[in-house]
């Protein structure tokens, strides 16, 4: 794996974007806990605009690295966890979603590197399950940020149909992520 590492170029356009975001993880968890929302759906905002270009910059100017395979996914998944355990303690999230995500989130991350230790060559790729489960997530903290700034009126209905689809986009994207890795290791 090493050598894989070494032999590409790191620095680019799509990488720096997966490093840009991690970078707004701290100024977003920052402005969440002082109540700032304004300028967190700023950010938050901005930081799900990176999460869609550096995927489709990869593939549009063939810079698709194994750093970015990892660097994006972990990026989403720190950013993501991070403001739905804040949100969970704020009350503005339910329990059982963070969870949900927090589980799914940490096979995620210790399946890859178990695959990444025996199996030096292959990454699991991100599917479509897993990115509509990116984007409900996203969307339902975006959605609570607007709520918390009275621009939605509490709207109930479609924050409990934001959350039951965002669960169960988490569970399948779990569920198809566990068969992508069992067929790798039996490879």
């Amino acid at each position: 794996m090493a050598d894989k590492f070494c032999n590409e170029k790191i620095i680019n356009w799509p990488n720096s974007l997966s490093f840009f975001r991690i970078i707004l993880i701290a100024p977003i968890i920052y402005l969440l806990l002082n109540e700032f929302y304004k300028q967190a759906f700023f950010v938050l905002f901005i930081a799900s605009i990176t999460d869609f270009l550096d995927g489709f910059l990869a593939r549009k100017l063939n810079q698709t690295t194994l750093i970015g395979k990892l660097l994006d996914p972990l990026a989403d998944k720190i950013l993501i966890n991070y403001a739905f355990l804040l949100f969970t303690i704020k009350g503005a999230i339910p329990q059982f979603l963070w969870i949900t995500v927090f589980f799914k989130d940490t096979i995620l991350i210790v399946g890859s590197l178990v695959i990444l230790t025996y199996n030096k060559e292959n990454v699991i790729k991100s599917s479509y399950v897993g990115k509509f489960a990116t984007f409900f997530q996203i969307i339902l903290l975006l959605y609570v940020l607007l709520n918390k700034l009275y621009i939605l009126q509490n709207e109930k209905t479609l924050f409990n149909a934001l959350v039951y689809i965002t669960f169960l986009f988490s569970i399948f994207a779990l569920l198809h992520y566990i068969k992508k890795a069992l067929y790798l290791v039996k490879t």
